[in-house]
This record gives C-alpha cells, structure tokens and sequence, in this order.
C-alpha cells in the first residue's frame, strides 16, 4: 500500500467527484424572499446567458429556481454545472459535474461571494467549510464478489464468530478533529446499490469545517484563499487516507 502521507498527492483526470461545495457561514443573518430575488439577479450578472440553479431557504422551505429565468432547471436539459444555496447566516457554492479542479471551484465561489457580500452588507464570516461527494466504481469480474478491501481502508468491523454473515451494504458517519488546525471532518462512506444499468458504487462523502482562524473582513479574499486550502488539504489527506492503490490506478 502506498503511504502517501509524505509525498506530493496527484492529479486525478478521472476524480470520481460528482459535486464539490465551499460554503461561507455569514453575519447577519437574515435572509427572506426579497433577499432571494437579489440573489437570482447576481447570479444573471455572473453567469450571463447560462443555466445555473439556485435555491433559497426561506425558514424550513427550500425555493428552487433556473437563475437564468428562461426555462425549469429540470425541464431544460442542458448542463447545469454551479448551484447556489442561500439561507439564513449561509452561502454555499457547489460545482456539478462534470466537475473541473478545485482552483475552478475556489475561483466562481468567491467572486460570487464578493458581489453577495456586497449585495447585503455582509459583515463578518462565520464559518467556512468545503465538501466534496465522490463516487468510487467496484469494477469486479460477475464470477466473483468485490472484496471491499481492494477499495476503500475505511470499513465497518463486526465478530464474524457472532455473525458468520455476508455483508451486502453498509454505511459509515465518522467525526474527526484536527486540533492544530481548529478543523472538524466528516467522513460518510458507504455503499450505493447498482442503478440504470450500472455497477455497485462506493460513496465517499467529506465534510471539512472550521470556525477558527476565519478572514477578519469578509472581502479578504488572499486570508479566506489561504484558509481554503488549508480545509483542502485536510480532505485531501482523509481522501488518500481512505482509497488504496487501486483506486488511484482506476482515477488516474
């Protein structure tokens, strides 16, 4: 197995990533309808003439919308590579697939986040976090079964003894902190069942949050790069932590 705690993490063409997300917790807080229709209007003066979704949480009710104006998100057919989400104290930014690079990721987010900040008279940053939800294809030959061992390094454990039993899905939600860094992870693995004429999945779904060491102004856009990636390493160091060498082969 290879050890990829000191060497240089490379660049995967084929990144199983099927939605990457930074989101920024923001003061103040409020967020209501009439808030929800400024933001459709920077989302038009950001990305002019394409389809980008965006939802508002109002209370508990989410309000989907195609922010172009033109036709429904789910009706248009075309590639919807953003989505926006805002609500009370949050804004999250995501890139959809196909998904690029984090650079291109980072590089939307925040110019869409200076134009909101903006927008509302944003005050202060709260919170920032990154996610990412990858999906790992068991590619393995119909004579035999997939040893999920091959796959992942994080795996459930039980007494065989207790129970001599075949394991056909299973789904792990594990909390970690990296107290140097003042950085809560979240690692949700698991199993997703074959679907549309494809094979077993494995889902790797990470949570990186911090509310330490945040930018002291919300514009600052060089302090909340510079804490980005550190948040990036961190989930980069769980996902290499996680796969084994023939997924990188795979991803390669």
């Amino acid at each position: 197995m290879t050890d990829m705690a000191n060497k240089e993490r490379p660049h995967y063409e084929n990144a199983p990533i099927t939605e990457a997300l930074i989101t920024i917790g923001f003061f103040p807080e409020e967020f209501g309808e009439d808030q929800a229709a400024r933001v459709q209007k920077l989302a038009v003066l950001e990305f002019p003439g394409s389809h980008f979704q965006l939802e508002s949480w109002i209370g508990n009710s989410p309000i989907r919308e195609d922010a172009s104006g033109t036709t429904p998100i789910e009706d248009s057919g075309k590639v919807v590579p953003y989505s926006v989400t805002v609500g009370k104290g949050s804004f999250s930014f995501s890139r959809l697939q196909p998904y690029d690079t984090w650079e291109d990721l980072r590089q939307h987010a925040l110019s869409f986040w200076n134009r909101f900040v903006d927008e509302f008279t944003i005050t202060k940053i709260t919170q920032l976090s990154i996610r990412t939800v990858n999906r790992i294809p068991v590619n393995v030959s119909q004579d035999r079964k997939a040893n999920l061992t091959d796959f992942v390094q994080l795996f459930p454990v039980w007494n065989l003894h207790a129970m001599p039993w075949t394991m056909n899905d299973f789904f792990l939600n594990v909390h970690l902190t990296v107290p140097d860094k003042g950085i809560a992870v979240r690692i949700r693995e698991g199993t997703v069942s074959p679907k549309d004429g494809l094979g077993p999945t494995i889902l790797f779904d990470t949570d990186v949050v911090t509310r330490h060491g945040l930018p002291e102004h919300p514009k600052d856009v060089d302090a909340i790069i510079a804490r980005l990636e550190v948040l990036h390493q961190v989930r980069n160091q769980a996902f290499e932590a996680t796969i084994t060498d023939l997924v990188r082969e795979m991803i390669a």
